[in-house]
């Protein structure tokens, strides 16, 4: 039963994409809200391309994939491995 309930409440890869970049925005705005007399690092970083909201393949450097897996169901781990393999 167990399996059922918890496999009832996940969320796709888009979804949490999405929350994410919402996260990264709502961040942004924090950053550029704090004020400069107290931030320890003169060094400013900008995630992302100004005046557009934050989108992951706007990371040029960076490569992100989201994917969907269950460690509840059989034989995922299998499909995991080669992924885990290319990237590492």
């Amino acid at each position: 039963m167990k399996f059922v309930k918890y496999h009832a409440v996940s969320k796709s890869a888009k979804v949490i994409q999405s929350q994410l970049e919402k996260e990264m925005n709502t961040l942004r705005v924090t950053q550029a809200g704090r004020l400069e007399s107290i931030s320890a690092s003169k060094d400013k970083v900008f995630l992302g391309n100004k005046g557009k909201d934050f989108q992951f393949p706007d990371l040029k450097s960076v490569k992100v994939d989201f994917i969907e897996c269950s460690a509840l169901e059989d034989g995922v781990a299998d499909s995991l491995k080669p992924w885990l393999l290319k990237i590492a």
